[in-house]
């Protein structure tokens, strides 16, 4: 599937966080389509979706295992990584993002024992934890962290600009 399909299929969600050119709907997917799709995509912003997808919807929590065992080990790797990471960052930013979108179902620990995470400590030594963690596994020397912050607070950006044009 497309890049521009995934997109159109997040918009049709409600999900606009990244644009695309593409005009209508697409056939809908299902979530583990969508989940899949995401990880294996060549864009890492596109990638990064994962964890605004979880933060928008996060009944598609439940079809994450499902669609982490159907991807290959580095994918998964940071598949597992972007949902720890939704969990922690619906966590740390409840406040926002139950005044932008209501009160949302609370994500469960996902992949945190796959990811050796403990669920104890403070939300900020967590994500740098899990930012740790990732770096370690994957090999690769990236700003882990920052990508996780950013995925939110441009989530969090959008939605408050979307509820000034609605006004």
């Amino acid at each position: 599937m497309s890049t521009d399909d995934l997109l159109t299929e997040l918009n049709t969600l409600g999900v606009n966080f990244l644009t695309t050119n593409k005009r209508g709907d697409c056939a809908q997917m299902t979530p583990v389509a969508l989940l899949v799709g995401l990880a294996l995509d060549p864009d890492a912003r596109v990638q990064s979706v994962i964890i605004v997808l979880l933060l928008v919807r996060p009944d598609y929590a439940s079809h994450a295992p499902q669609a982490a065992s159907l991807l290959p080990p580095a994918p998964r790797l940071l598949f597992m990584s972007y949902c720890a990471a939704a969990t922690l960052l619906q966590k740390k930013y409840a406040s926002q993002l139950n005044d932008l979108l209501g009160e949302q179902i609370p994500l469960p620990d996902l992949f945190f024992d796959e990811l050796y995470l403990s669920t104890i400590s403070e939300l900020t030594v967590s994500l740098c934890e899990l930012s740790d963690q990732q770096r370690k596994l994957s090999g690769e020397k990236l700003n882990w962290l920052g990508t996780y912050e950013q995925a939110a607070q441009r989530l969090i950006t959008r939605l408050e600009r979307e509820r000034l044009w609605a006004m």
